[in-house]
């Protein structure tokens, strides 16, 4: 996903909600409970339908597929009018706009990476909700719950992770070696992969390297890279560059490995400086329409099924299943010694990504990729 200009960049005001969002966090309300999924069902049946905001590589003529899931799974027949992520930083911005003002929400449930989670929870837009007890029903596993150890009391309720990405290289190897695999962003600086390079335009992941590698480190790299010829773009656009053999390198995430690749174009995929995950969850607005259509249908992506279908339809995978290939990379990495900036676990890092610190970061790094 890509980002407008400054899109990304938090308020001094949202700043300091989020840290009263950290500092209170056991005063912060439970999940509401739920009903059995037996009444979710009975529920959703009764709704008929649900709005939506799904993962921004799920194509539209994938829905009637998911339809057709959800009616397979639990004889429930819905109808999804669904919205592609694009910005979802705006996404944010426009439903706690939406709350302020007391219009009801545009959709049911958003997909969301977490520090948009926290946004949208600090603008008071997203449900709690007492996800436990349905994946223990649905038979999914509990670690899709947002909130779980050691977030419990702060974030516990606030969403249900349906797939992950990790941030790496995508690599033709009929061009690429194995042994001269770039394996630092250093490495992306040397000559022999002059005009052979793109990276994804998002200044926000580098920003996250220079929290967990350092800053100066990340920017003189940087600063190599584009000195070196590199491409920065979209990672759709990169994709495809890299699917039309413009460029056999892309510094991107692995849920576009699908798009990246072709019968005359291989892909090979590797984490580089460090262990780079995150999840992405769907979060239930507060007002929704269709709140047990929402709920069953996130169940329904988070399940094994779920996560199948989201391999073949959006190519985005779910670590939390084996036989999927970012629990591969997950498995990968454990043998790797990298760095591990597994973001959930580290509040001092959510501090700093809602920081005046990462907001002039953020800048720095933009101008940085435009050769400033």
């Amino acid at each position: 996903m890509t980002s407008k200009k400054n899109a990304f960049i938090p308020s001094v005001a949202f700043c300091i909600v989020f840290v009263i969002l950290l500092a209170c966090a056991p005063a912060l309300a439970a999940p509401v409970a739920q009903p059995p999924l037996s009444d979710i069902i009975k529920g959703a049946k009764a709704e008929g339908a649900v709005s939506t905001k799904l993962a921004s590589s799920m194509p539209q003529d994938a829905v009637p597929k998911l339809e057709k899931l959800i009616k397979d799974k639990y004889g429930v027949d819905l109808k999804i009018t669904n919205t592609p992520v694009v910005v979802s930083s705006k996404d944010v911005s426009d439903a706690v706009a939406e709350q302020k003002a007391g219009a009801p929400p545009t959709y049911d449930m958003m997909t969301l990476p977490l520090e948009m989670v926290i946004r949208l929870s600090a603008g008071g837009g997203n449900q709690k909700v007492d996800w436990e007890p349905l994946v223990k029903a649905a038979g999914i596993p509990g670690g899709a719950v947002l909130g779980t150890p050691p977030q419990v009391g702060r974030l516990l309720g606030l969403g249900l992770a349906y797939y992950t990405v990790h941030t790496g290289l995508l690599y033709n190897p009929k061009f690429v070696p194995a042994a001269e695999v770039p394996k630092t962003y250093a490495d992306l600086a040397n000559p022999k992969w002059k005009g052979r390079i793109a990276i994804g335009a998002p200044p926000t992941i580098y920003a996250k390297s220079c929290y967990f590698v350092g800053t100066d480190k990340v920017i003189n790299d940087l600063r190599a890279m584009v000195k070196n010829g590199i491409f920065v773009d979209t990672f759709a656009n990169i994709a495809n560059r890299y699917k039309l053999g413009e460029v056999w390198i892309c510094l991107s995430e692995s849920n576009w490995i699908a798009a990246s690749q072709s019968k005359e174009t291989p892909v090979e995929f590797t984490l580089i400086e460090q262990k780079s995950g995150k999840s992405f969850y769907g979060s239930l607005r507060v007002g929704a329409k269709h709140p047990n259509a929402a709920k069953l249908l996130l169940l329904c992506l988070a399940s094994e099924e779920g996560s199948k279908f989201m391999l073949a339809n959006a190519g985005a995978g779910n670590l939390l299943y084996t036989g999927n290939y970012e629990n591969d990379i997950e498995s990968k990495a454990r043998t790797m010694k990298l760095v591990d900036d597994t973001e959930s676990t580290n509040d001092e890092y959510l501090k700093f990504l809602f920081s005046e610190e990462n907001r002039k970061l953020v800048e720095r790094i933009s101008l940085v990729l435009k050769g400033q």
